[in-house]
């Protein structure tokens, strides 16, 4: 179960691996489109279409090293042993560079400010906020 305070900041977190693993799919397609083209494509002409694959590939492994950075973050906010170990995880996000995650931490470090608030004092029993109150002057009685 997720603490309410950290559920903004886990959603971020999985929010930006889902979003890298979108573009992880769309390297893919690239990858299967460029697949298509090299197999219609005579061999002496295949060297830039290799060389592009290559780089795609390259790119498909940096995109899941990195979708598989943000999920461990992701789980890593829900086991935090104590309140200064997530805090300085979360200075490590908010470092990270990512405007959504780093968005996600100060919104949870206001939450968790305003939660900590010390509690208003109480209002005296009586009905009147001076009990001894009585104007200076009599009443006019308006007709």
């Amino acid at each position: 179960m997720i603490d309410p305070r950290l559920n903004h900041l886990y959603q971020a977190l999985t929010h930006k691996a889902d979003t890298v693993q979108h573009e992880f799919g769309a390297v893919g397609d690239a990858l299967q489109a460029l697949g298509r083209k090299l197999v219609n494509t005579p061999s002496g002409e295949t060297g830039p279409l290799r060389e592009e694959q290559a780089s795609l590939r390259e790119r498909q492994l940096a995109l899941a090293a990195e979708i598989n950075v943000w999920r461990d973050r992701a789980r890593a906010v829900l086991r935090q042993r104590d309140e200064a170990a997530l805090q300085a995880f979360m200075d490590e996000l908010a470092a990270a560079g990512d405007a959504e995650v780093a968005g996600a931490v100060a919104a949870t470090r206001v939450a968790d400010a305003f939660m900590n608030m010390p509690t208003a004092p109480a209002w005296p029993k009586t009905t009147r906020r001076w009990p001894n109150w009585k104007p200076a002057w009599p009443t006019p009685i308006r007709l």
